[in-house]
């Protein structure tokens, strides 16, 4: 009777499926609806568009070789660590390293986006694609910070490891000190220490040699040229300092910069206060209400921004009617179609009626010798019991068939075996072709950005960590030869250095 009375289900395919069709088909039939793409893979390229925004500052004045040429010093180095004349110019340089960096390998990743492929047999909705999209825009931009954060700190472990020497004179201070004939090369670390004393080395210093540490950066009194003790050692600058807001000081001007804020850059009096202090920047005659940058959320350092590879936003734009195009669908939905007529449930106890008759007379046990209305009575009651435990026994033996092909999901893939193991290994080598091909932008990023580096630090291979200068005997750095004629001391210095940038 319940098998009777059960709405059939039927299976319909639908072809030509318009996005509006679709759209009715899903609301009506969401749970058994199955739409199969006719291609599996389709380039990410070929139906999303992308919308990224990056930080204000790597697009402003701030990042021009206009801007970097304007800070910088011939002799930045006198001004002492502290002193943000000594690494501003360097610092500059940096930023706009750190922002071209930044771009290219977001470039370079939307360009793996766009090449990659968006591989399902079968339609998804709006929601869903568009989750999928999302997912797959963060786990680039997740890699690709990965990737620029690791080259990062690779390089700075670098520094540190093999303690490279600052042109600036922020870790390591090389001068010639003397009188007359007397002139003697001196060298040491620079070293922070929070008890400076003139004249002489705080034992619970830090020194650049081990250490990193980092102060605010200002502007403070110029050091004589023949000041050599005050400028080995630096402290925390005293509440009356003119510090420029948002920027650091260190070791080396990379440190700095990525403890950095950039809080001037949003101040029209900060940024009139660099004028004043840089003779190039007054001769840029620009109005600081147009350039300073007009918006900061938050505060963060340059550290996470460079994590965020100086993205404000980026978004994938999904063109849903493009994706719907290239996966030329069919669809496949399951319904139940409702009963005739109210006549259904008559049109079934009257065979009950008959059936029950029947039974009531049906004797599967009938024998010669035992006709007695006892024997009769006994025999049709065995044949009522047989044919309930085999009716029983039957259904179930059906149910146990259906539940089993019902928790069974066939499915038909429209590729061919062939075409599948084609694509399996097409989607293979285009994974490895992207890694490859990752790991070679990212290399070339690495080498650019040693290049940076390098025009800063230079590297010092004597002994580190001394509490006193090393002189001309003790000194590998220099040999002295005197010129008789003139009475000029002649220096050979074979530490390398560049510039102040």
């Amino acid at each position: 009777m319940y098998t009777t009375l059960k709405s059939p289900t039927r299976t319909t395919t639908v072809y030509n499926v318009t996005p509006a069709i679709f759209d009715q088909l899903y609301v009506n039939y969401a749970e058994t609806l199955s739409c199969s793409c006719s291609k599996v893979n389709i380039p990410y390229g070929d139906f999303v568009n992308h919308k990224i925004t990056f930080h204000p500052i790597c697009s402003s004045i701030f990042v021009s070789q206009e801007w970097i040429e304007a800070l910088y010093l011939k002799n930045a180095s006198r001004y002492g660590v502290q002193d943000f004349r000594t690494t501003a110019a360097a610092q500059f340089q940096l930023l706009a390293s750190l922002c071209l960096l930044s771009q290219n390998a977001v470039f370079q990743n939307q360009i793996h986006f766009d090449n990659s492929d968006f591989i399902d047999d079968y339609l998804l909705d709006k929601v869903q694609s568009q989750y999928r999209v999302n997912n797959t825009v963060a786990f680039f931009k997740n890699s690709a910070s990965t990737e620029m954060v690791s080259f990062v700190e690779y390089l700075r472990a670098t520094m540190r490891a093999n303690y490279l020497v600052s042109a600036l004179n922020t870790n390591f201070l090389l001068t010639i000190l003397g009188q007359g004939y007397d002139y003697k090369l001196y060298s040491t670390e620079i070293a922070y220490s929070n008890n400076f004393i003139l004249d002489s080395w705080d034992p619970e210093s830090m020194g650049c040699s081990n250490t990193n540490p980092t102060t605010r950066a200002g502007f403070f009194e110029i050091f004589s040229p023949s000041a050599y003790f005050p400028r080995y050692e630096w402290s925390q600058p005293e509440s009356s300092s003119v510090l420029v807001d948002g920027f650091f000081t260190g070791c080396i001007p990379l440190d700095a910069l990525l403890c950095s804020t950039l809080d001037c850059l949003y101040s029209r009096r900060c940024l009139q206060l660099l004028a004043n202090k840089f003779p190039g920047i007054a001769r840029m005659h620009t109005e600081w209400n147009a350039s300073a940058l007009s918006f900061k959320q938050e505060k963060k350092s340059v550290n996470d921004h460079l994590a965020d590879l100086f993205i404000e936003e980026w978004s994938a734009i999904m063109n849903y009617s493009k994706y719907f195009m290239k996966c030329s669908l069919v669809c496949m939905l399951k319904y139940r179609s409702k009963p005739a007529n109210n006549n259904a449930v008559c049109s079934v106890t009257t065979p009950l009626r008959k059936y029950g008759r029947i039974m009531e007379r049906l004797n599967l046990f009938k024998a010669a010798s035992q006709r007695t209305e006892k024997d009769i009575k006994q025999q049709r009651i065995s044949t009522r019991l047989y044919l309930v435990l085999l009716t029983g026994s039957l259904l179930l033996f059906f149910a146990y068939t259906s539940w089993s092909i019902e928790m069974i999901k066939k499915s038909e893939p429209y590729p061919s075996l062939s075409i599948y193991n084609e694509l399996q290994i097409k989607h293979l080598n285009a994974t490895l072709n992207q890694f490859f091909q990752s790991t070679t932008d990212y290399f070339g990023s690495l080498i650019k950005t040693e290049q940076i580096l390098t025009q800063i630090d230079q590297p010092y291979f004597g002994p580190i960590g001394s509490d006193k200068p090393l002189i001309e005997n003790d000194n590998p750095l220099g040999t002295f030869i005197m010129n008789t004629s003139n009475n000029v001391i002649m220096s050979q210095v074979f530490l390398s250095t560049v510039d102040n940038i």
